[in-house]
């Protein structure tokens, strides 16, 4: 399976990770679960926890080299969701992750697949998935070699809403 990240929206679409146009800075991808709800104690020790009825979402921290074209292209993709947001259009971007597998209790995906789906022995399922996200202004540095010109850093957050 390729370790890739793509991202597109509207007639822009840009593969992060395929080793000939980018790849990952070292630790350059996360994925983590944001705020799942808190637990404090009552008076008598008993634990009081809180949260949304909805799964929480995703986080992903991206560091990846890129050369020029693979730069504008990721700018023009922020460009756009922005342009729809203020419009207040549309401005998801979709985000095809076929690094971390989307892991979940139960017998059919609640996400749409991006590859095969794997039984976990025990009960539950394992897949690549597509995620709705908002991106935040990519920042980019220049790296001085002519293959990966810039080193960009950005933020994506999940927008999804899936029951949980």
């Amino acid at each position: 399976m390729t370790r890739t990240l793509t991202l597109s929206i509207d007639t822009f679409s840009l593969t992060l990770g395929d080793r000939q146009l980018s790849r990952f800075a070292q630790g350059g991808y996360e994925r983590v679960i944001g705020e799942t709800g808190t637990t404090e104690y009552s008076l008598f020790g008993s634990p009081i926890s809180d949260g949304t009825l909805y799964e929480a979402k995703h986080v992903w921290t991206v560091q990846v080299y890129l050369g020029i074209e693979q730069w504008r292209v990721l700018w023009a993709i922020f460009a756009r969701s922005e342009r729809h947001r203020r419009n207040q259009q549309d401005y998801q971007i979709t985000v095809s992750d076929q690094i971390q597998p989307y892991i979940e209790d139960a017998i059919a995906p609640t996400r749409q697949a991006a590859g095969p789906i794997t039984t976990i022995s025990g009960g539950g399922i394992a897949y690549p998935a597509v995620y709705a996200v908002r991106m935040f202004e990519p920042k980019a540095e220049e790296t001085g070699s002519l293959q990966y010109r810039y080193l960009a850093r950005f933020v994506l957050k999940e927008l999804d809403r899936v029951v949980a």
